[in-house]
């Protein structure tokens, strides 16, 4: 089915695109059974060198409640910026282009749904090579971009 749709290997973050659960241990428990199985967490060639992928406490503790300001670096370089309130309410700005949903944790991913786009998850990462003055101290990774921001407010 990936291969008709064009979405390269199975990995983890395809897999919490698809199968979204209300309750936390659901999702857990089939990224574990996904994990035996030997599907990967990330899509071949996203992992960040240099970086610390970051755990589920520790990103809702960054990102949710907070402003973001950065970039995305792929597939196109445009500024990124994102107000996440303590509810999970975003609003995001890529670009020209502005978008409102919501946010939150799923294991050890942050997910995103916006109305009339998909469902999405992506990793956050520590950028332990960070370019002193540049707003690029984390990197969040979806199945097709890639962003680097700095927690701003």
């Amino acid at each position: 089915m990936l291969s008709e749709r064009q979405e390269g290997q199975p990995n983890l973050l395809i897999a919490q695109q698809f199968f979204v659960y209300k309750r936390q241990e659901d999702i857990v428990r089939l990224l574990d059974g996904l994990r035996k199985a030997g599907v990967s967490e990330l899509p071949a060639g996203m992992e960040p060198e240099s970086a610390e992928r970051m755990n589920g406490v520790d990103i809702g503790n960054l990102m949710i409640g907070h402003e973001l300001t950065g970039r995305q670096v792929l597939p196109d370089v445009l500024a990124y910026h994102s107000v996440i309130a303590a509810d999970g309410s975003v609003t995001r700005t890529v670009g020209e282009e502005v978008v409102t949903g919501r946010m939150w944790v799923q294991g050890d991913s942050l997910c995103s749904a916006y109305p009339r786009k998909l469902t999405g998850c992506g990793a956050v990462f520590r950028n332990l090579s960070v370019t002193p003055g540049a707003p690029n101290d984390y990197i969040l990774l979806s199945r097709f971009k890639r962003y680097e921001f700095s927690v701003t407010k």
